[in-house]
């Protein structure tokens, strides 16, 4: 082979290896775009929004260390934590199969989350919409924006969908706190019983283990207090919490049990002088729940309803928080 002809094929090889390179970095490129759904530097983030078929949406803020939901609503810490790690976790378990990508591409269009990413910018560094999980409930359908190519995403190490995480009530957003303070803030906790009054009492925690403990019917005060049970109770009110909002009440229902006397109203002041008060009542069962306790309970032994922020919230708190706190002024006697 003469010395043209042998420079040539040589140049022809690497012409070839060049284009098989670009083309391969081109397609692998490609692949990346469409499943790049993770965003790494999660503390950059600064709003979340998200939005379902139905019309639903919230739109996450983070002011310093905090997250809103909807400007209004102190998020709930392990919720955001669960949001964020799954936003930069993320990862492609799978590509979805051409045989199938038609009919989940349908599935997302019909029933799927649009979620968008910002940092500090007016538009989103990501776009994706999340749907579904698959028959194994190991994988969660995603797409990102602009893109015809859904793929089937995880979180290492966590088995379940992802979709639950994308939630767009903001209510679930809500920290659910009623009471939340540090305990040299707590100036008073007032415990009524509208159906006893004879049983009110208050505490006043003046700091350096000094309390008082008064009767309201009679103004008595508890002199012989045992230090230890106030300290206890009054820690009940760092952090006290609902179990849930209730959505689904009827005003009607709403109404008519505001119309009663409560079961209990407890109500906290703090040293910078913000006051909340919690009113307790009773949650009526059904025939059929009675069945299923196998005795006649008129209530549901495991929660009551909740109101706070001046009656506009109602929740469920649950009776195993509410049995500990619901004393009386000689409880705290020391024995």
């Amino acid at each position: 082979m003469g010395k043209n002809k042998l420079t040539l094929v040589i140049l022809v090889i690497l012409i070839g290896l060049s284009l098989y390179y670009f083309l391969t970095q081109k397609e692998t490129t490609i692949k990346k775009n469409l499943s790049d759904f993770a965003v790494e530097d999660t503390a950059s983030i600064t709003k979340i929004f998200m939005a379902d078929k139905l019309n639903k949406q919230v739109t996450l803020t983070r002011e310093g260390k905090h997250w809103y939901a909807d400007g209004k609503y102190l998020c709930r810490e392990d919720a955001i934590k669960v949001l964020l790690t799954t936003i930069k976790d993320v990862e492609v378990k799978s590509p979805v199969s051409r045989a199938s990508m038609e009919n989940e591409i349908k599935h997302m269009a019909a029933k799927s989350v649009k979620v968008e990413i910002y940092t500090d910018g007016k538009q989103p560094i990501k776009v994706y919409y999340v749907g579904g999980g698959t028959t194994d409930n190991q994988g969660t359908y995603m797409l990102l924006e602009n893109s015809a190519v859904p793929f089937i995403m995880y979180v290492p190490g966590f088995f379940g969908y992802l979709s639950t995480r994308y939630f767009t009530d903001a209510k679930l957003w809500r920290d659910n706190s009623i009471f939340k303070s540090e305990f040299n803030e707590l100036k008073t906790v007032k415990l009524e019983y509208p159906k006893n009054k004879a049983k009110d009492f208050i505490i006043t925690n003046f700091g350096d283990n000094k309390f008082e403990i008064k009767s309201i019917a009679n103004n008595n005060i508890i002199e012989n207090y045992d230090t230890f049970k106030v300290k206890k109770f009054l820690s009940a009110f760092i952090r006290f919490g609902y179990e849930a909002p209730v959505v689904d009440i009827k005003p009607e229902k709403r109404d008519s049990l505001l119309n009663v006397l409560p079961e209990n109203i407890i109500t906290v002041e703090l040293t910078n002088g913000k006051k909340e008060s919690l009113k307790l009542y009773n949650v009526p069962v059904s025939k059929e729940e009675m069945e299923k306790y196998k005795k006649l309970v008129p209530f549901d032994p495991d929660r009551m309803y909740g109101f706070f922020d001046n009656d506009k919230e109602i929740v469920t708190v649950q009776t195993q928080l509410i049995y500990p706190i619901t004393k009386i002024a000689s409880d705290f006697v020391r024995k």
